[in-house]
């Protein structure tokens, strides 16, 4: 177990040697965060569903976990990609699990995973560059929205506590609405 993220030449700030957990950080504010959070000093896990060559949303380009620690470390920082559906139980437990065992700790969690555009099932999906009209959405939407983001941000800023947070006796969760 090691207590801080390993230095090499790579960018330093007020967050250096933290370990700072980014969810979602596939597109949008998620890479956002993990790119600044980086670029203040800290060791970015990068977590997503979409990754190389399996991306939820592949009409859109770069838009993978993978490419966010790609462009981390292109920068000079310190990144790693790591898959999970924080709607699963599961792979949440074994995320926190893992970071455990290879940093001992957690200083920051940012929740920020959301997948409640993604098409479900028959459900209309516009035209390529667009989005359905509300009314055209199924009801199950709501549902998966709130599973994929409320939820989510439940369950892992739940199992952090546990796991690192908690038992280090300090650190932040940082969620995004």
């Amino acid at each position: 177990m090691t207590s801080a993220a390993p230095r090499s030449d790579s960018l330093s700030g007020p967050l250096d040697g933290q370990v700072a957990l980014v969810t979602g950080a596939s597109r949008g504010l998620g890479r956002a965060t993990a790119l600044e959070l980086a670029a203040a000093g800290a060791h970015v896990l990068c977590t997503a569903r979409s990754t190389r060559g399996h991306s939820t949303q592949p009409r859109l380009p770069d838009t993978t976990v993978d490419d966010t620690a790609d462009a981390i470390r292109a920068a000079g920082g310190r990144a790693e990609a790591l898959r999970c559906d924080h709607t699963d139980p599961a792979q949440v437990d074994a995320l926190m699990l893992r970071i455990a065992e290879r940093w001992g700790r957690l200083d920051l969690l940012v929740n920020n995973a959301w997948g409640g555009h993604d098409p479900l099932g028959d459900a209309p999906t516009g035209t390529p560059g667009t989005d359905p009209e509300v009314w055209d959405e199924p009801p199950e939407q709501l549902r998966h929205m709130l599973l994929a983001g409320a939820y989510s941000d439940y369950l892992t800023g739940l199992l952090a506590l546990k796991h690192l947070l908690g038992p280090a006796g300090h650190g932040m969760i940082v969620n995004t609405t």
